[in-house]
C-alpha cells in the first residue's frame, strides 16, 4: 500500500478551485465555526498574521467552500461544527436545499470548557455527514454518533499548543468509519495536522491545506517528522 502526504499552505478557498474532480475519497473538515473568538498568543521573533473573518463572512463561505469540497471528494463530506445551538441554525439553514445533510453527530468532551454565563458547561461539538454519495463500507461498520474523547488542553500529552487541536482518537475513528486503508482524505483546514497524523497511522493519505505557516511546520513534524522550528512567534487567527 502505497499512502502519500502533501501539505499545502494557503488560504483552502482560493486552493480548492485548483484541485481535481474527484480527487479524493472523504473530505473530513474543521473550518472556522464563526463563533467569534479571537486568540492572540505572543512569541519571540516571528509575526504571522491571518485576516478576522466575520461571521457574515463565514456564512458567505460555507456555500462555495462545500461546493468545492462536493466536486472534489468522490463521497463523503463531514465538517464539524459549534455546538452552539445558534450556530447550528445557522449551519442548517445555509445548507438546506443545497447538500444533503445525512445526519448529525455529537464530540462529548468530559473535560470540556467551564460554565457560561448561563452556568451550562460546554461539553461537546458537533459533526454533521453531508452528502453520503452511496457511502461504501469503510473500514468500521458501525460507529456511534455521539463519540466521547477529552479535549487536548496545554497539559495533555498529544499538546502541541495548538488552541483547538482535535484529539487523534477522535479523527482516527472518523477516518475509520469513513474510509478504508488506502483511500485518500481531504482536510481543508489542517491546523496541527491531526487528522493527517489519524490517515498515517491508519493506512490512508491525504491532503492537508492550512493557510498559517506556525502550524504547517507543526503538521510537517508530527507527519514527516521534521524538526519543528521551535521559535515563539506572534500571530492571530480564529478558531477553527
Amino acid at each position: 500500500m502505497n499512502t502519500k502526504y502533501q501539505i499545502y499552505q494557503g488560504d483552502c478557498h482560493e486552493i480548492l478551485p485548483t484541485l481535481a474532480d474527484n480527487l479524493v475519497d472523504v473530505v473530513i473538515a474543521d473550518p472556522d465555526y464563526g463563533v467569534g473568538i479571537n486568540y492572540n498568543k505572543r512569541y519571540e521573533n516571528w509575526s504571522v498574521s491571518v485576516p478576522k473573518k466575520t461571521p457574515r463572512d463565514l456564512t458567505e463561505d460555507l456555500i462555495p467552500f462545500l461546493t468545492e469540497c462536493r466536486r472534489i471528494a468522490k463521497r463523503d463530506i463531514v465538517t464539524f461544527w459549534s455546538g452552539s445551538i445558534g450556530r447550528i441554525h445557522d449551519f442548517l439553514d445555509i445548507v438546506e436545499g443545497k447538500f444533503n445533510v445525512q445526519y448529525m453527530g455529537i464530540w462529548y468532551k468530559p473535560n470540556g470548557a467551564g460554565p457560561t454565563g448561563n452556568g451550562l458547561s460546554r461539553r461537546f461539538e458537533v459533526w454533521f455527514w453531508i452528502e453520503g454519495k452511496d457511502k461504501r463500507k469503510g473500514e468500521w461498520r458501525f460507529l456511534s454518533d455521539v463519540i466521547q474523547e477529552n479535549r487536548i488542553t496545554r497539559i495533555s500529552k498529544e499538546s502541541l499548543k495548538h488552541p483547538t487541536q482535535k484529539p487523534i482518537a477522535l479523527m482516527e475513528k472518523l477516518v475509520r468509519f469513513f474510509s478504508r486503508r488506502g483511500d485518500t482524505v481531504l482536510d481543508p483546514y489542517l491546523g496541527s495536522g491531526t487528522t493527517m497524523r489519524a490517515c498515517q497511522n491508519t493506512g490512508r493519505s491525504c491532503i492537508g491545506i492550512e493557510i498559517n505557516p506556525i502550524f504547517c511546520e507543526m503538521a510537517r513534524e508530527r507527519v514527516f517528522g521534521q524538526q519543528y522550528f521551535g521559535r515563539e512567534v506572534e500571530y492571530e487567527f480564529n478558531v477553527h
